[in-house]
């Protein structure tokens, strides 16, 4: 390529210029625009196919931002930030073994790369390498110990392999060491949760509000509730994140509108029919319709901070949702055809793409069908698919030797449901939106928790203070599902043989 005139470097000094602007402005698009044709004028500068590739993974392509990355590591391959840049968005894209590669590479040839080492610990554990993440991670903390990060990270790799006090040290030396950075906070938080201790626990799960979170939140712009007197008041409850929490925490509703003048709740359209049945609320109107005056906003997930709750304030009288009687009866009606005792079941959750940490966490709960298989043919009951989203198809073609009747095209939304599972004699699902239905409205449901499962179900029980009717069935081994399915299928056997 020959010299660059003086005109030149003016002008693609000041395309850089205008596109790191863009980038920090969050106008990724134009960045991307900018540093593609950055990348055709200039196809050896290292760090414009690395600018690139940060535009990139944070406009949630990690593919395409490997592909930048590694050019970069294939024109530099003495630089270890292109092969850190590699390895991180190989992890985003879930090619672990790609990703660990490249991290060794950049640690290999920057030992005391810090940053490297707690971003290869925290991947480590995505395919649940616990203890090889746990000697990454403390060979960064001995080079900074400092490095909060690499603190609560090495806290995930202790309580994942049970060693929970350990963690919980680590978890408060982390928040020493940043006690302004929410990410830190939160990892506490569900540690503190997950072992009943629920006023500490949710009162640092409100540091979810300043996090840089890929979870999608709604944001609702009036003043917060966090337990102020709400006598003559209007208070606006609303949906956060995931259904299964609405759900879950419209249980606290009541107490609210005993403490308010008027109780407004704003979900979900697929909500609003099934959260009417709630006592206490006012009026329920869906997320598209504008937010309406009132004194304070509550998300529902947030209710329990507000209140103060313990495990012994949980609720957990049920029914505390009633579906329509009409519904019921139809739902009834549609269900004859099914001899038997009636089993609903359901095998994964939303996926919800475009949110990374959500994304990955119903990887590790969700399963295919087939993975049900041991349920087929069980004497005397009728299994029902509850199953809906991407992979509710798989319904069509059920194991060999499964009958499983299919009517979840009439199923509208989650008053539909409430109805269906009325008419059902039990309900088995993975950890997904089915079991808050089927707990809320009283019925038996079997739930089938990863192993690294969710905080609410707690800690080595199988009961649950949240639904009476709930029995857990956890998983015994990281990514197997096998065994908990087998031992659901015992269960079941004995079960139907009991009631026929």
């Amino acid at each position: 390529m020959s010299a660059l005139t003086p005109e030149q470097i003016e002008h693609l000094t000041g395309l850089i210029h205008q596109a790191r602007r863009h980038h920090l402005a969050g106008e990724l698009a134009d960045a991307k625009r900018l540093y593609m044709l950055l990348c055709q004028m200039l196809p050896s500068a290292v760090e414009v196919h690395n600018e690139l590739g940060r535009v990139l993974q944070e406009m949630r392509l990690p593919v395409e931002a490997s592909e930048c990355f590694r050019h970069a590591t294939e024109l530099q391959p003495q630089d270890p930030v292109s092969a850190f840049n590699l390895g991180n968005a190989l992890t985003d894209a879930r090619r672990y073994d790609e990703a660990f590669a490249a991290y060794q590479r950049a640690i290999a040839l920057k030992p005391d790369f810090v940053q490297a080492l707690n971003n290869f610990g925290n991947a480590l554990m995505l395919p649940f390498h616990f203890e090889d993440a746990e000697a990454t991670l403390r060979r960064a903390i001995a080079i900074q110990p400092d490095h909060a990060l690499a603190h609560v990270n090495l806290a995930d790799s202790l309580w994942a392999q049970g060693r929970r006090g350990e963690a919980m040290d680590m978890y408060d030396r982390a928040v020493e060491l940043a006690p302004d950075m929410p990410e830190l906070r939160l990892h506490r938080a569900i540690a503190l949760m997950q072992q009943g201790r629920l006023r500490e626990g949710f009162a640092e799960h409100e540091w979810r509000w300043r996090a840089n979170s890929h979870i999608p939140m709604q944001r609702i712009l009036l003043p917060r509730w966090n337990g102020e007197p709400l006598t003559g008041k209007t208070i606006l409850l609303h949906g956060e994140q995931g259904f299964g929490d609405d759900l879950q925490f419209i249980r606290f509703l009541p107490r609210v509108a005993a403490l308010a003048d008027r109780v407004i709740l704003r979900v979900e359209p697929s909500l609003v029919r099934i959260l009417s049945s709630i006592d206490g609320v006012g009026e329920v109107i869906d997320s598209k319709a504008p937010v309406p005056l009132a004194d304070y906003a509550c998300s529902l997930l947030s209710l329990p901070y507000a209140l103060g709750v313990e495990m012994v304030d949980i609720p957990a009288q049920t029914p505390y949702l009633r579906p329509n009687p009409a519904d019921v009866e139809a739902w009834r009606r549609k269900l004859e055809e099914c001899p038997g005792l009636k089993v609903g079941i359901a095998w994964a959750g939303a996926p919800r793409p475009g949110a990374s940490e959500a994304m990955l966490l119903d990887s590790r709960r969700s399963f295919d069908l087939e993975t049900y298989a041991p349920l087929a043919g069980i004497p005397g009951i009728s299994l029902i698919s509850l199953q809906l989203g991407p992979r509710a198809a798989q319904a069509l073609i059920p194991p060999k030797g499964m009958t499983l009747f299919d009517m979840t095209g009439d199923i509208a939304d989650f008053a539909d449901t409430a109805a269906l599972v009325a008419n059902l004699d039990l309900v088995i699902s993975v950890d997904t939106s089915v079991v808050h239905v089927a707990g809320a409205v009283a019925k038996p449901v079997w739930v089938l928790s990863r192993y690294d499962g969710c905080w609410r179900w707690f800690l080595d029980r199988e009961d649950s203070p949240w639904y009476p009717t709930a029995r857990i069935f956890r998983q015994t081994r990281r990514g197997n599902w096998s065994e908990t399915v087998a031992q659901v299928a015992g269960q079941l056997r004995l079960w139907a043989k009991e009631r026929r």
